[in-house]
C-alpha cells in the first residue's frame, strides 16, 4: 500500500492524491508539514508531498510521483499515444508555470496573514490573465480540458484553479476564470465523486 506524506491542505499535496483516488489504488495518509523534519528527514528539499512506495521506496516532487503512478499501473491519465500524452504534459507545465508560479508570490497575504500589497496583486493579476490567455488557445473543455476522458492535466488543472480562485476572491480579486470555459469545466469537474472526496477531506483538514 502507498503512503502519501503531506497535508490536504497543499495543492500539490491533492494533485498526487487526486491520482490515487481516480486510479482506485490503496493508500494511507500521513499528515506531514514542509520541512517539520526537513533536512534530519521527510524530502531532500523539505517540501511535500513525498510518496513511499510498496516496496518502500520513497519518491519526491509530485511531477515524478504521478508520472511514476501513471507508468507503472498504465493509467489512462497519461495516454500511452505520444502526442496526447505530449499536449498533456504541455498544458500541465502551462498550469504550474504560468498561473500557479506566479500566484505563489500572493499566497501569504490570502493564506498566512501577511499584509496586503496591493501593487505585487495588480501585477500578479495581470501575469496570470496572460498565462491563462495562453491555456485558452490550447484546450478544448468539451467536456475535459484536451480530451472527452478525464487525464493528468485534469487532475492538474483542478488543485490549482481551485486553490487560485479561491486566493483570488481572499484577497479581492476578480476571478480570472469568470466568463470563460473554465468556469463551466469546473463545474462539471466538480461532480467527479473524487473530486468530491477531495474537496470534502480538504475542509475537514482546514477546520482541523
Amino acid at each position: 500500500m502507498y503512503v502519501l506524506y503531506g497535508t490536504p491542505l497543499s495543492n500539490y499535496y491533492n494533485k498526487v492524491k487526486l491520482c490515487l483516488l481516480e486510479m482506485g489504488l490503496p493508500f494511507q495518509e500521513q499528515l506531514e508539514f514542509p520541512k517539520r523534519n526537513w533536512p534530519q528527514g521527510g524530502s531532500p528539499s523539505g517540501k511535500i508531498p513525498y510518496l513511499q512506495c510498496e516496496d518502500n521506496t520513497f519518491l519526491f516532487e509530485s511531477q515524478a510521483i504521478v508520472e511514476y503512478l501513471c507508468a507503472k499501473h498504465q493509467s489512462s491519465l497519461l495516454p500511452s499515444d505520444l502526442v496526447q500524452a505530449a499536449q498533456i504534459r504541455e498544458v500541465l507545465f502551462y498550469i504550474e508555470l504560468y498561473l500557479e508560479a506566479p500566484m505563489k508570490t500572493l499566497y501569504p497575504m490570502a493564506y498566512w496573514g501577511k499584509p496586503i500589497d496591493s501593487e505585487l496583486c495588480l501585477s500578479v493579476l495581470d501575469q496570470v490573465k496572460q498565462g491563462l490567455a495562453v491555456i485558452l488557445s490550447r484546450v478544448r473543455c468539451q467536456p475535459y480540458l484536451l480530451n472527452t476522458e478525464f487525464s493528468l492535466v485534469d487532475v492538474v488543472a483542478w488543485v490549482h484553479f481551485k486553490t487560485i480562485q479561491h486566493a483570488l476572491k481572499v484577497l479581492g480579486l476578480e476571478d480570472i476564470f469568470m466568463d470563460t470555459p473554465i468556469s463551466s469545466y469546473l463545474a462539471f469537474c466538480a461532480q467527479r465523486p473524487t473530486i468530491q472526496r477531495l474537496e470534502a477531506d480538504k475542509r475537514l483538514a482546514a477546520r482541523a
